[in-house]
């Protein structure tokens, strides 16, 4: 491994480090309590066919969509106190982000100051999102998918082996595979460049990890589960964070900043990929819907915000004086 690529994982790894500063979080959602009381009912008798908690037993089955999650956060908690499932849930959001920033194919990976900055930008702007959550898993494997996707692209077919049993082991923790199958679904249409083999060969990898998310206690009710969610109107007008951003808020506006910062490296750069465009564009607009997206977008935008920001800014740097240009930056 060259200097420069150790000097530019020195960067990612330090920001990564630095970004569970924001990640690492106390119990401040209180979802996270019912949880708990769902992962103890399991390991003490197991997945429930019917709402455990519920006077109306037979008119509410139970669908376990994060079932491995409670009985995981419940295991912690036993073990180490809510400090160590704070730590466990802080690492699984910033590797997140980590996992996605590297995924940049190395030929247009940036200098480590660009990996970094995007990496804490979008560790600010998740910050308000993330915590003892299950959704954060779902950003680990979203940051997964990505990471999958830039091996494919280089002709690394093989890496497809790895979604189903992703995809298996995802649809235990969080109904949020459905983005990761989106993803995937988006880079069979999206993608240029590719041969029709490559292509074939991930639109069955798609297949495979579809099907691989009926292993699950709820089978196919577990997709019946995620249509209801979608469907559920009582949702946004109740729930806060499935309504839209309250831009008041001052990590809400990060996202804001993150956005506008993304379009311009976009805007500057003469290097546009449609399946890059596609995707940032359909996670904003979802967060424009419902601001849990948000996180999700920070984990989308921070490949993105670092690798065109530095290629705009290389698009440019010929018109600035070069004493004003940072040697670590060039």
């Amino acid at each position: 491994m060259s200097i420069a690529a150790l000097r530019r994982n020195a960067w990612v790894i330090g920001a990564a480090a630095l970004s569970l500063v924001l990640t690492v979080q106390p119990f401040r959602d209180t979802d996270v309590w019912w949880h708990l009381a769902v992962g103890q009912h399991i390991l003490a008798q197991g997945i429930p066919a019917t709402e455990p908690f519920s006077f109306l037993v037979a008119a509410h089955p139970w669908v376990g969509q994060q079932w491995l999650y409670e009985v995981g956060l419940t295991g912690a908690v036993n073990l180490g106190g809510p400090g160590l499932a704070s730590l466990i849930m802080g690492i699984v959001a910033s590797s997140a982000l980590l996992i996605a920033v590297l995924s940049i194919p190395p030929h247009r990976r940036p200098a480590g100051p660009w990996l970094a900055a995007a990496l804490l930008l979008s560790a600010l702007v998740a910050a308000q999102l993330v915590g003892v959550r299950g959704q954060v898993i779902s950003l680990l494997g979203a940051a997964v998918v990505l990471n999958v996707l830039m091996r494919w692209r280089a002709g690394s077919t093989r890496a497809l082996l790895v979604l189903p049993p992703v995809f298996a082991l995802w649809a235990n923790l969080h109904a949020g595979f459905i983005i990761g199958l989106a993803i995937l679904a988006l880079a069979v249409l999206a993608v240029r460049g590719v041969d029709t083999r490559s292509r074939v060969l991930l639109a069955a990898a798609v297949a495979a990890s579809a099907l691989a998310t009926l292993l699950n206690p709820s089978g196919p009710g577990l997709w019946g589960y995620v249509a209801s969610t979608f469907g559920n109107s009582t949702l946004t007008r109740v729930v806060v964070e499935w309504q839209s951003p309250d831009f008041h808020d001052i990590f809400l506006r990060l996202f804001e900043v993150e956005a506008i910062l993304l379009v311009i490296a976009w805007t500057l750069s003469d290097r546009r990929d449609l399946f890059d465009l596609l995707l940032a564009g359909a996670v904003f607009a979802a967060s424009l819907q419902a601001q849990r997206n948000v996180s999700l977008f920070a984990v989308v935008a921070a490949p993105q915000l670092a690798a065109y920001g530095a290629t705009a800014w290389a698009a440019q740097r010929s018109r600035l004086p070069r004493a004003a240009v940072p040697a670590r930056w060039q």
